[in-house]
């Protein structure tokens, strides 16, 4: 009970966020998402969200999917399918409850592990924080359609280190940074090749990802957002998604981050 009365932000949303909902989806299909996923605590923080993003897309179009199969592979679904104008996109869901993680493991060149540390902290002593990251959102394209729209949304959970918790994100997307030393006039830090947008199994199946963060300040309820579409995707339509994401999400939050470019440095 204590608990609960602790996270009252989150259940606040969830209840709003149920409510529209069910303008799609009857209790028993929600039910049957959902009930075998709760056990813990943290899995309660996860399901509120997904649903949190389900019931933000139902703004784009009417949400015809949840839970959908994987039409390349029967033992695989997605979380949602919406449609757009003359298309569908389909939107996978996923949390990150513990940052920064403690790795254990020094299996990186110590230049980079560097460059993470002086962007993440120094209790990470092990991998980057981004290939954790990385580890997630591969695991959510692997459950996704090949030859479709298809948008990554990742959750973190509990971080009061936001900014760092976002620059880890954008190096699993994008590519971590190091730093170069080629001579005094030619220095400076660039990303690698490793961004999950850089990779080849997923440069194309991967239309854009969403970061968010439901900041659960007991008095308030402020959540962020902020969404990256894949350069190497190369359809109008993302553009017309993109302007109504960000639409949806600057009217849920004023604190809601809108990047006018795919990846500022």
């Amino acid at each position: 009970m204590k608990w609960i009365e602790a996270q009252k932000g989150y259940f606040d949303i969830l209840e709003r966020d149920l409510e529209i909902l069910f303008r799609y989806f009857s209790l028993k299909t929600l039910r049957d998402c959902y009930r075998k996923k709760i056990e813990n605590e943290s899995e309660i923080l996860q399901i509120i969200h997904e649903i949190h993003i389900g019931a933000l897309l139902s703004s784009v179009g009417k949400l015809i999917g949840m839970k959908v199969p994987n039409p390349d592979d029967p033992k695989k679904n997605y979380d949602f399918k919406i449609p757009f104008e003359d298309c569908d996109f389909n939107v996978e869901v996923k949390t990150r409850l513990d940052f920064p993680f403690e790795g254990s493991e020094r299996s990186f060149a110590f230049r980079r592990e560097m460059v993470d540390q002086k962007y993440f902290g120094r209790s990470n002593d092990g991998e980057p924080e981004s290939n954790r990251i990385r580890a997630i959102l591969e695991g959510a394209a692997n459950q996704l359609p090949v030859l479709e729209l298809n948008i990554i949304a990742l959750g973190q959970i509990f971080s009061i280190r936001a900014k760092s918790a976002l620059d880890a994100f954008r190096n699993a997307v994008f590519g971590d940074l190091v730093f170069e030393d080629c001579g005094r006039d030619n220095r400076g830090y660039k990303r690698i090749g490793n961004g999950l947008f850089m990779q080849d199994d997923f440069k194309q199946k991967i239309s854009g990802v969403i970061w968010f963060q439901l900041k659960n300040d007991s008095s308030e309820f402020t959540p962020e957002y902020i969404l990256y579409l894949n350069p190497n995707k190369q359809d109008p339509r993302l553009i017309n998604i993109k302007e109504k994401l960000d639409q949806i999400f600057l009217s849920e939050s004023s604190d809601a981050t809108v990047d006018k470019e795919s990846d500022k440095k």
